[in-house]
């Protein structure tokens, strides 16, 4: 007989408790982490789970979107800055093509360490042209295009393209600062929204010749100290977004008018990067609790994936097919970047 699994998020600990001692049948291994301790249940195919349970519920999802806290996350590499004779510096960004790992340290020098996912070994350092003292802040890499995108953020700012082929070029972007690749190849910019009130908008920038094709302003609330941080396209007509203000932080779901459709700050205290994986979960760090918070499509906080082992986590990665998860560091300290098995 074929089974579906659900992960059930019970209204307290105490009823968690009395249907884990009644159903013992049916249920697998419960696993303690927040919120509510929820019980893993097997249910036969097409049946959903016992009606009567689903009232005691405030969540039920099923395992497959779980597996990020099934199993136990856990640290299995560290890259070190000495491995790339780069000391004392923050991480900015971090990509992923064709199995090697692209890091944007924070140097005067602005070069990327180049590392093999495989064995974990330096490969080389790729110098961005031209960017000499130059403020960069992020890095993506486009697997269709077969090229590395890096922004510049400053008023006469810009996205440098590097592809593997050697082609070089840069495209005008006014204070160009986190970015993401959306479903279309094209690249999404968080950058300057023309009002004097820093990063607030959401650009979509061809990835074909680096013209604009849109501009997204989330209708956030008019706080000139609100910074949009990332974002990253959901589907064709939906996105997430973290921002704070320095008092305030948060992650929306927003559309193609910049709509708040979906919010939250649950656990949070200054949400910084993020990353989606396939099934639309959100991994957020949060950059002054050092720590990686799971967040399902309609924005419940689900769980902690890293608290431990990581810093001032300020970039991120997620590997949908090695199920890996990359992050960034901003601390100073000898480690850059962990790699985090889920």
């Amino acid at each position: 007989m074929l089974y579906k699994e659900y992960a059930l998020f019970f209204i307290s600990k105490a009823t968690r408790k009395y249907f884990a001692a009644r159903l013992c049948p049916n249920l697998g291994r419960a696993w303690n982490f927040e919120p509510y301790h929820p019980i893993l249940m097997h249910c036969p195919l097409p049946h959903n789970p016992l009606p009567p349970i689903k009232k005691f519920c405030i969540r039920l999802i099923p395992l497959s979107s779980l597996t990020h806290c099934a199993a136990g996350p856990r640290a299995i590499h560290t890259f070190r800055r000495d491995d790339a004779n780069t000391c004392d510096v923050s991480v900015y960004g971090l990509a992923l093509l064709n199995n090697q790992l692209y890091i944007l340290y924070d140097t005067d020098e602005n070069r990327v360490a180049v590392y093999s996912t495989i064995d974990f070994t330096f490969l080389r350092h790729i110098s961005i042209p031209d960017t000499k003292n130059a403020d960069l802040q992020d890095i993506v890499a486009c697997s269709r295009k077969q090229c590395i995108y890096i922004s510049e953020c400053a008023p006469d700012g810009c996205v440098h393209r590097l592809g593997l082929d050697g082609s070089v070029c840069r495209w005008p972007v006014k204070c160009a600062a986190s970015m993401s690749v959306m479903r279309n190849s094209n690249l999404l910019v968080v950058c300057d929204d023309g009002s004097g009130n820093g990063l607030g908008r959401l650009r979509e920038i061809s990835s074909e010749n680096g013209d604009s094709v849109r501009k997204i302003s989330p209708q956030l609330p008019a706080d000139p100290n609100m910074y949009i941080r990332h974002g990253i396209q959901l589907s064709d007509n939906e996105y997430v977004i973290c921002y704070f203000d320095g008092e305030t932080t948060g992650i929306s779901r927003i559309d193609n008018d910049g709509r708040i459709l979906q919010s939250s700050d649950s656990q949070l205290r200054m949400a910084y990067y993020m990353a989606v994986d396939n099934d639309n979960f959100s991994f957020v760090a949060d950059f002054v609790k050092n720590q990686i918070l799971v967040f399902d499509p309609s924005l419940n906080f689900v769980c902690r994936v890293a608290e431990s082992f990581i810093v001032w986590p300020s970039s991120l990665f997620y590997d949908d097919l090695t199920r890996r998860l990359y992050v960034g560091q901003g601390d100073k300290d000898d480690r850059c970047v962990v790699i985090i098995q889920l």
